[in-house]
């Protein structure tokens, strides 16, 4: 393995996770706010803001499955990311609440892959080069709350029906960064078969509620994450205000990073098979930093 490929890797994951994640820094507290100011109601926001879930179902294990056959993974993250940003800029020339949910819909099919092909692209490169996840990854979670106060300051000085363009913005560094990854190491063996799928985890009461208590942590997410911004601002908060309330929900998450080291990080790595299977919805269990 060349030397400037080992060492060119971390710099540009890095910057690759900053992009990433300064996206929803800006979209969580404030693509609701500029929902509202385009004259969506508040029932159409909640079904608006499901898009991405339904998406999720559909594309993920699509496009995980054929990244991994087709050993594409950033290719796959370039492709993704481009066609969301296209995506974006349509959703931000849509001019009433039924285009926007359409051109949103189909956005998300390019999105949603975008962070389980990322997670599967750090920790198979950077376990090859021997290399710590969580150092990398926080990057990651500094660009989120930066990505708050940028938009949170934006929406002190223009207009709310103005601020998709800082989300078209960041889903163009999205694109660019993604194109500055370095190739992937080349893959040794063939992907494996697919483990038969278990008939009796739905009467499995273990599992039943563990799958009914992540719902309800999610279904309490996705009020907070709809609509907090919207109730602030409608009681008053400045732009400023609100993305300090964001970061503060964000900051607890940054300190523990670090912690992971490369060792366990390549003991993950070394079970392809079931972590591939587990990379189409999520980061695997066992990955070290997957806050």
């Amino acid at each position: 393995m060349r030397t400037e490929e080992t060492s060119g890797l971390v710099p540009r994951l890095a910057i690759f996770y900053a992009a990433l994640f300064a996206l929803p820094g800006i979209q969580m507290p404030f693509f609701p706010v500029w929902l509202e100011a385009k004259g969506v109601d508040v029932g159409m926001i909640g079904i608006v803001l499901a898009a991405p879930i339904v998406a999720r179902l559909l594309a993920v294990p699509v496009i995980m499955r054929d990244a991994d056959r087709r050993d594409a993974v950033r290719a796959a993250l370039i492709v993704c990311g481009f066609a969301a940003a296209a995506g974006y800029i349509l959703v931000g020339l849509s001019a009433s609440a039924v285009l926007i949910l359409v051109a949103y819909a189909l956005t998300s099919l390019a999105t949603t892959p975008q962070m389980p092909l990322a997670e599967t692209y750090a920790l198979k490169e950077l376990s090859a080069r021997k290399r710590a996840y969580g150092p990398v990854r926080l990057w990651g979670s500094f660009a989120f709350i930066a990505g708050n106060f940028v938009a949170g300051f934006a929406a002190d000085v223009i207009a709310a029906h103005d601020l998709i363009w800082l989300i078209v913005a960041a889903s163009v560094l999205i694109a660019l960064a993604a194109l500055g990854l370095p190739a992937m190491t080349p893959r040794a063996v063939a992907p494996s078969a697919p483990a038969a799928a278990r008939q009796t985890l739905l009467r499995d009461r273990l599992f039943i509620a563990v799958v009914a208590a992540a719902s309800l942590i999610q279904a309490s997410h996705a009020l907070y994450y709809g609509f907090s911004a919207v109730q602030w601002t409608a009681a008053g908060f400045d732009g400023t205000v609100i993305a300090a309330l964001w970061a503060l929900g964000t900051g607890p998450c940054v300190e523990p990073l670090p912690v992971g080291t490369s060792e366990r990080e390549s003991r993950c790595a070394e079970r392809p098979s079931r972590r591939r299977s587990r990379s189409r919805d999520a980061p695997a269990p066992c990955d070290p930093a997957s806050a």
